[in-house]
């Protein structure tokens, strides 16, 4: 992991890590989708609602956190 790498992973909170960690093992993000959010949202203990911003949250700190795999700056008012 590099430096970028952990400070994106500390960044996050214990509930956005958590989902995350969470929707990658039970494939949320494959093609199709091996769970559905309301079913991520039941493993992880949050409501379904709150899931999605989580996961979106969580999702824009690993990627301002990484910046290099975007290939281009990043625009923080855009995220």
């Amino acid at each position: 992991m590099t430096g970028d790498d952990s400070e994106a992973v500390s960044a996050l909170t214990g509930t956005e890590r958590d989902v995350l960690r969470t929707a990658v093992e039970e494939g949320y993000f494959d093609v199709p989708r091996r769970i559905t959010t309301a079913a991520l949202a039941d493993r992880v203990g949050v409501a379904d609602d709150e899931v999605i911003v989580v996961l979106r949250r969580g999702t824009a700190k690993v990627l301002r956190g990484n910046r290099s795999i975007l290939g281009r700056p990043v625009d923080e008012r855009r995220c």
